[in-house]
C-alpha cells in the first residue's frame, strides 16, 4: 500500500535535533514538521523555507 508523502513526508524537518533534520537534504521549498516531534501519530503542517520567500519575492515583481 502506498503511503502519500503529503500525510507522511519522508524528510521531516527537526529543529531541535540536527541529527535527524532529514529536511536539510531536501530540495523543497517548504518544510514538513510534525505538530508534536517526539508522536509519530502526530499531524504535520508546512512551513515555507527562505527559498519559498525568495521565489515569491521574485515572481512577484518580476511575472
Amino acid at each position: 500500500m502506498a503511503v502519500p508523502e503529503e500525510r507522511f513526508p519522508l524528510l521531516g524537518h527537526r529543529p531541535d535535533n540536527p541529527r535527524y533534520d532529514l529536511d536539510l537534504a531536501s530540495y523543497a521549498v517548504t518544510k514538513p514538521i510534525r505538530n508534536d516531534p517526539d508522536d509519530p501519530n502526530s499531524d504535520w503542517h508546512w512551513e515555507p523555507k527562505e527559498a519559498y520567500r525568495a521565489l515569491k519575492h521574485r515572481y512577484a515583481h518580476h511575472p
